[in-house]
């Protein structure tokens, strides 16, 4: 286990959402459940590689795509 936690899902797949809630709630049930979480949504299919380029310069025009809502993310973060 870690320290900090980052979780990142792509906001153009439910399914990768709904997964990143399983780990979710597996670190929030674990002995670490007090460490920070960063949770992430991206619309990068290599999410990793592209994750601060798209943090930087979030391509807006993805937003017909997305199938997670911020409001979703949100309330998961929360």
């Amino acid at each position: 286990w870690g320290d900090v936690f980052m979780l990142v899902y792509n906001v153009t797949s439910k399914i990768s959402f709904q997964e990143i809630q399983l780990y979710y709630n597996e670190l929030h049930d674990s002995p670490k459940s007090n460490a920070p979480k960063i949770l992430i949504g991206t619309a990068s299919k290599i999410l990793f590689q592209t994750l601060f380029i798209q943090t930087l310069n979030p391509q807006v025009d993805l937003e017909k795509q997305r199938k997670v809502s911020t409001k979703e993310g949100q309330q998961l973060a929360d």
